[in-house]
């Protein structure tokens, strides 16, 4: 009689394959995420500097000086927020950590709390920034569709009461060459 058994041959390295990706990505989202995005905001900066993109000279389409401010502020500024909170994160952290043994308020775990809470907090709001700037993209691709969305109603309505002024126009023509035949 054949034995049965609970799991398939192979199980344990189909388990553990799993445990393994699992335990990869946790830490590829804990530790690198923040650090690849950082690097990604280095490259667009480093592209933006080479490419003369801030150079109001080299803008050779209409309205230079508006461009140059969209795009000082959404691509320079928010990709050096990202580039600074990654540089300023241990720098901060230590500072509060200081700040707060002058202050002699630790008790047990709160110097660790607030060394790594502010590099978190550094280091992690690269997520939050980044999350802005990609909105943001969506949010200039889809703003002709977003603003159609928004606005149809109202061309409706405006329509139909030039639609409305045109018969009442027309209504009151006819009116008067009655009048005028009599």
């Amino acid at each position: 009689m054949a034995e049965k058994t609970l799991f398939k041959e192979g199980t344990g390295a189909v388990v553990a394959g799993g445990a393994l990706s699992v335990l990869e990505t946790i830490l590829y989202v804990i530790f690198k995420s923040p650090f690849a995005l950082w690097r990604m905001s280095c490259a667009h900066l480093k592209e933006m500097r080479e490419q003369a993109k801030l150079d109001i000279e080299k803008i050779d389409k209409p309205l230079p000086f508006i461009l140059f401010l969209v795009r000082l502020v959404f691509d320079f500024l928010l990709h050096a927020a990202i580039f600074l909170t990654v540089v300023i994160a241990p720098i901060a952290a230590i500072y509060v950590t200081i700040v707060g043994m002058d202050a002699e308020c630790y008790k047990g775990w709160m110097f660790f709390r607030d060394l790594f809470g502010t590099f978190a907090v550094f280091y992690y709001a690269t997520w939050a920034i980044r999350l802005v700037i990609e909105l943001l993209k969506v949010v200039v691709k889809y703003a002709p569709v977003i603003l159609g969305i928004i606005f149809y109603p109202f061309a409706v309505i405006c329509n139909f009461f030039k639609y409305l002024m045109k018969k009442a126009a027309y209504k009151a023509e006819k009116y008067e060459k009655k009048l005028a035949e009599k």
